[in-house]
């Protein structure tokens, strides 16, 4: 099967491309990681000259830091070095602007889509449909649970636990693993198979542009790489049958035998077309036309059919969390919550308020078979 993406996905590795890293050219950066210099250099040059150009490396990085570019230091030793790659750039990354690149995942062969991002988006999914479920058959049993777990969660005080990460895990055991079998080998979704897609090279399937807030007075703006829309990878996912059985004799969850592609895929439907309704009022509200655009063709898609799943950061609060259905049952405990959670939340609660350069929502896929 494959993973098409919609919309612009980002999944950090947790590294920043320095702007020591990367040399711009026209409509393009060229991306030099430290190694890849080291490497370039070494391959090109040799004896005194190379000896000097290292140490004039050392003393730029020394006198500069981070407020000059690659680009700078190749012109001034005309050297003539190849980038490990180079990404369509369709941010304004301007002269003496020295901003660092948030890095997208990536193997030795290239880019790929980690099964963990996929299988986390699936656990939420499964959650929101169980929950549904439960309140159709007005059994408040998963409401009573989720309720109790994130008011437990905001009277906790130690500074050395996370209330929103106590809450999240008592709600997981909730709903993945039976009471008196907390231990992660019990947890449902080890059925579930996940892999790694394959990797594709960064200059197929990335580009820079920057990801900003909605709304935001405060200018926020940071450069990202990015996956293309409509860039495909191949990916697996099964539901290991053997393992259900195995899980079903210790385990008296009952939503065990709900745990197929057919669950998931409609629970995806009626969860993304919440949120779809939840986010298209909140960019009209801004007239972000390129989001609403984005949303319009996203829930086209939902109502063809589509499996839908949406991935890597910056998707917002409601898409990862319980927290959607949460809202509609009972908007004041919602509202506390999202208070304690975020901060610096407004008068409006946010929901998806980050948007690229060229105003696309983030993260939307659909998985085809």
């Amino acid at each position: 099967m494959k993973l098409r993406t919609i919309t612009p996905v980002h999944i950090g590795d947790g590294e920043e491309i320095i702007p020591w890293e990367y040399q711009k050219d026209t409509g393009k950066v060229g991306i030099f990681p430290v190694e890849h210099i080291v490497k370039e250099l070494t391959n090109s040059y040799f004896g005194q000259r190379l000896r000097n150009i290292l140490l004039s490396l050392r003393n730029d990085v020394r006198d500069f830091g981070f407020s000059r570019h690659l680009g700078d230091f190749v012109r001034d030793n005309r050297l003539n070095l190849n980038p490990l790659y180079s990404l369509e750039c369709k941010t304004s990354l301007r002269d003496r602007e020295f901003k660092s690149i948030k890095s997208h995942i990536k193997s030795v062969e290239g880019v790929y889509i980690p099964g963990s991002e996929v299988k986390g988006a699936l656990r939420t999914i499964f959650i929101f449909g169980v929950f549904l479920d439960s309140i159709k058959r007005d059994d408040d049993k998963y409401l009573r649970g989720i309720i109790q777990s994130i008011k437990y969660a905001l009277t906790l005080e130690s500074k050395d636990k996370d209330p929103w990460k106590t809450a999240m895990e008592r709600i997981e055991n909730l709903f993945f693993r039976y009471t008196g079998l907390e231990d992660a080998k019990y947890d449902l979704f080890k059925a579930v198979v996940v892999s790694d897609s394959k990797p594709i090279s960064p200059e197929e399937v990335l580009y820079i542009d920057s990801i900003g807030l909605v709304g935001s007075n405060r200018g926020f703006s940071e450069p990202h790489e990015l996956i293309k829309p409509g860039s495909e990878f191949d990916i697996n996912i099964q539901i290991d049958e053997e393992h259900k059985k195995a899980l079903k004799k210790v385990s008296q969850n009952p939503y065990i035998d709900k745990l197929t592609l057919e669950f998931l895929q409609e629970s995806a439907s009626t969860f993304y077309g919440f949120l779809l309704e939840e986010d298209a009022g909140f960019f009209q509200r801004h007239g972000i036309n390129g989001a609403i655009n984005d949303l319009s063709k996203i829930n086209a898609l939902r109502k063809k059919g589509s499996f839908l799943l949406r991935i890597g950061k910056h998707q917002g609060f409601l898409s990862i969390t319980v927290m959607l259905l949460l809202k509609k049952v009972n908007p004041k405990l919602y509202e506390k919550v999202y208070r304690e959670v975020v901060p610096m939340a407004r008068n409006e609660l946010n929901k998806t308020r980050k948007i690229t350069g060229e105003g696309s929502v983030l993260g939307w896929c659909a998985v085809e078979f």
